[in-house]
């Protein structure tokens, strides 16, 4: 493992492969990475403030205990990707795929998933302030151990998904939505 403790600010890497990176407490500020693939890579306890990926593959890298601050994910393909024990403020995910992503453990506030493919992904234990989703698919993901007060799931595909009964006081559902909530606390509906 590469150790820095240093800062990348206003780089544009277009275009990139990267491949077998695997750093620490490294922290991209005002970067930008457009069309880049990111291959067998680990970013531990890096932050990225103000960094946009658009058009990029981050699928099954790990930024396990990182830190993401006014960044954005755009048309981004983040499939299996580890976000463990991380934390996001002031986020957007859109028009993404992010099958089967990690994000046990991390803390949100203020984040917008628009438009993106959560399928299977996880959402345990996590620490909410505001999560937003709107237009996302959400299948067969895991909220368990996450408060769900208030989040609105009303535009969003839930079918299948695990969460704690307890923590789902609050969350805004559809009717049919409500049902096969309804489903998980054992409750029949006729």
């Amino acid at each position: 493992m590469i150790f820095f403790d240093e800062i990348i600010e206003n780089k544009i890497f277009e275009n990139e492969i990267f491949e077998d990176i695997d750093v620490e407490k490294i922290e991209f500020k005002k970067c930008i990475f457009k069309n880049c693939r990111f291959s067998a890579s680990i970013f531990y306890d890096c932050e990225f403030n103000d960094t946009f990926f658009e058009n990029s593959d981050i699928s099954n890298i790990k930024f396990d205990r990182s830190r993401f601050y006014k960044s954005k994910f755009k048309n981004s393909k983040s499939v299996g990707t580890s976000f463990t024990d991380s934390n996001f403020n002031a986020v957007d995910f859109s028009d993404s795929i992010l099958r089967y992503a990690n994000f046990a453990n991390s803390r949100f506030k203020g984040v917008d998933f628009v438009n993106t493919d959560l399928n299977n992904s996880i959402f345990a234990d996590c620490n909410v302030k505001r999560l937003f989703f709107d237009k996302c698919t959400l299948s067969n993901s895991d909220f368990f151990k996450t408060n769900l007060h208030a989040i609105n799931f009303t535009t969003c595909e839930v079918d299948g998904v695990v969460v704690s009964p307890e923590l789902l006081k609050g969350a805004i559902v559809t009717n049919s939505q409500a049902v096969e909530l309804a489903k998980l606390m054992g409750i029949i509906v006729k």
